[in-house]
């Protein structure tokens, strides 16, 4: 898929290009700046993370918002693989059923230009796209509380190993040359970072017992 990426630098460019110069004068600046950001963010986030799908769908929403500048039974076709990125995010994937459904119904939504262009249609749209789209995003949030209560464990069961080895290396461990006592500062020094210190037990507690975590580290 390499080449694709290399490919679609300049076929975007150019089809960008193309369609500004056949667009309106007065929106050339925004709508090209919107177009571009869109295709070669994508691609960018392609090239970087190329296990990840948001950046495929990235690409395709700016190439289909300049087929829209070129060709006005198109203006609303960007809308269906925007959505798509946004109930996707992070990954790109779609993990469930009621996310798959969203995304269909933004297709042909998108599609079907007398619809999408009802200032009501694009309202329901609009706050359906929002639902779908914060219940992925609390599931991630949930995931990251989860692999931060993992991070305390780690740290906590490290500085028991450490600790009980150097106890262990008698006298041997207190000098410089030793290597365990390099291990033994090294290991203390992470441990007191912000994210893993001993307050974040009672972060990770509050957010278990269903209570506001009371700090912006979760």
């Amino acid at each position: 898929m390499r080449w694709l990426r290399f490919a679609l630098w300049p076929a975007g460019l150019a089809f960008g290009v193309a369609a500004e110069w056949a667009g309106r004068p007065d929106l050339i600046v925004l709508d090209a700046a919107a177009g571009f950001a869109l295709v070669f963010l994508g691609l960018v986030a392609w090239s970087r993370r190329p296990g990840s799908r948001a950046g495929p769908i990235m690409s395709p929403v700016g190439l289909a918002w300049f087929l829209g500048t070129l060709w006005p039974p198109a203006v609303f076709l960007h809308r269906g693989p925007l959505a798509q990125l946004l109930i996707s995010y992070p990954g790109g994937r779609l993990s469930s059923r009621l996310q798959r459904v969203g995304a269909g119904a933004a297709y042909a939504y998108a599609a079907a230009d007398v619809v999408a262009g009802s200032s009501y249609a694009t309202i329901i749209f609009a706050l359906g796209l929002v639902a779908l789209s914060a219940r992925r995003y609390v599931g991630a949030t949930g995931t990251e509380r989860r692999a931060r209560l993992a991070s305390l464990t780690a740290a906590e069961h490290s500085l028991a190993v450490v600790d009980s080895l150097y106890r262990l290396a008698g006298s041997t461990a207190i000098f410089q040359s030793s290597l365990l006592e390099r291990c033994w500062r090294d290991v203390h020094t992470a441990a007191q970072h912000l994210q893993v210190q001993h307050g974040r037990w009672e972060t990770a507690g509050r957010v278990l017992f269903g209570l506001e975590p009371a700090s912006p580290i979760i």
